[in-house]
């Protein structure tokens, strides 16, 4: 989540870069604005939030699977309610029996997240974790692993170990430090699935050639393409187009565009796709879309 809105307050959300590990807070109304500071644990999860002075506004306590405890966050001195006074699990701050000063305590703050990934759900008491919902109440996922056997034995388990272990997309954790959850180009690692720039269609008469021969051909048709339409080249940059473009004798490159890979679709061999070069290389679920049991399309090719 990025922005939040109830009634004229709202609140925008700012994280370490590639992660899902919250840095700062901007609330309030448009006339009256604060920022937030997040102070997280070694997964990731927010145990504070402190505003510019450096003072506490936000503050809880986890269970070993994740269950926070809020605490009412009163300052010394101008509340009857103690610094640190446990209220329960919420989004955000909330009162508890016996604060007989609401008006000179801190303000409510908009604070849902929980492990790194997981947004605390108020109707269901529950962690939104992108793929699917986790209970921390018992430290299991409420619905099977969409991704099977890749993320684990246990289709409903979140981790052996908490303390060092993080899934931020409800798929699979790992352990230390939060792997990033984007790769160079953008694409969510979890994500099984890549972009594409172009796909063509291998003719029949070329398919039992080599890859170089693949290559060249697919080079050439991209050649065309950005003659009959200029605007192209724009989007793929000059490197790709000089990369394409016939030497002075016509001959034409057998290797694929800077940044690009030319990648034999595996669903289907005959298809030649043109895709960003990191995200052919990326690890995660999408090598078992590129590479299923580690094998391309070019090793599948007949003409059919």
């Amino acid at each position: 989540m990025v922005h939040s809105q109830r009634g004229g307050k709202e609140a925008l959300f700012v994280y370490e870069p590639a992660s899902f590990v919250p840095l700062a807070s901007i609330q309030g109304t448009q006339e009256n604005r604060h920022t937030y500071w997040y102070q997280c644990d070694q997964i990731g999860a927010p145990l504070e939030l402190t505003d510019a002075q450096g003072r506490i506004a936000w503050a809880a306590d986890y269970k070993v699977w994740g269950e926070a405890t809020l605490r009412t966050l009163a300052r010394t001195g101008t509340d009857d309610a103690p610094v640190g006074r446990r209220i329960g699990n919420g989004p955000g701050v909330g009162w508890s029996e016996g604060t007989s000063d609401r008006s000179s305590a801190l303000p409510h703050i908009e604070q849902p997240f929980r492990f790194q990934g997981q947004q605390f759900d108020e109707e269901t008491g529950l962690h939104y974790n992108r793929f699917r919902y986790y209970d921390p109440a018992v430290g299991r996922f409420v619905s099977q692993d969409p991704i099977g056997l890749v993320g684990g034995k246990n289709y409903y388990e979140y981790g052996s170990n908490p303390e060092d272990q993080s899934d931020p997309w409800g798929l699979k954790g790992g352990k230390g430090k939060p792997r990033p959850v984007q790769d160079k180009s953008g694409r969510p690692t979890a994500s099984p699935h890549y972009s594409l720039w172009k796909k063509l269609t291998i003719p029949c008469e070329i398919l039992s050639g080599s890859r170089e021969d693949h290559f060249r051909w697919a080079n050439e048709q991209l050649h065309n393409m950005l003659q009959a339409d200029p605007s192209l080249a724009k989007t793929l940059g000059q490197e790709v187009v000089d990369h394409v473009k016939p030497g002075p004798k016509g001959g034409v490159a057998t290797t694929s565009p800077p940044g690009l890979t030319w990648h034999h679709s595996a669903q289907d061999p005959t298809q030649i796709e043109l895709i960003p070069r990191g995200q052919h290389r990326s690890p995660g679920p999408v090598q078992e879309t590129l590479h299923p049991n580690q094998q391309g399309g070019f090793k599948k090719l007949s003409c059919k």
